[in-house]
């Protein structure tokens, strides 16, 4: 899951209402794993550091629980390259090495496509449109114009 959105926009709120619903201690729990980018990859020079961690934490943890949530806060802060580590994870592989990861959650949140969303919605608006009107399609295009054109960030393959 990816959520886009201004600071505020209730993103993190989210991703523990989720994380609430899955387990009992909630973001408390041993098997909810945050990652936020200005903290834990917040030097560009250590990239192939970072990845060789992630890919080590998130085989450890789902090793430990299948179901295990990965929350990663402002991935549009990520290094480029970083998020590499993570494709084999969320990509349509049944097992990564001996590690089945199709039970896992991952959740990315971003700043990126904040104008933009914003700019679709006040069209929106303006048509005299009410927002429960809005769908995925409305949004889908602009996110990804957006997440693909954000400098270092992802890359189509």
């Amino acid at each position: 899951m990816s959520f886009h959105g201004w600071t505020g926009c209730g993103k993190n709120y989210l991703a523990s209402m989720i994380a609430e619903n899955l387990f009992r201690k909630g973001v408390q729990s041993d098997f909810i794993h945050i990652y936020i980018s200005t903290l834990h990859f917040s030097n560009p020079q250590d990239i192939p550091l970072y990845q060789a961690q992630l890919r080590s934490w998130i085989r450890g943890n789902v090793t430990n629980c299948e179901r295990s949530l990965f929350i990663f806060d402002e991935v549009d802060k990520m290094p480029a390259k970083v998020m590499d580590a993570i494709k084999p994870f969320i990509d349509y592989y049944d097992h990564v090495g001996s590690v089945d990861f199709r039970k896992s959650i991952f959740i990315f949140l971003s700043n990126s496509g904040s104008n933009e969303i914003a700019q679709k919605a006040l069209e929106h608006y303006t048509q005299g449109k009410i927002r429960e009107e809005l769908t995925l399609g409305d949004m889908e295009d602009v996110l990804i114009a957006s997440a693909f054109n954000t400098e270092g960030k992802l890359t189509p393959r």
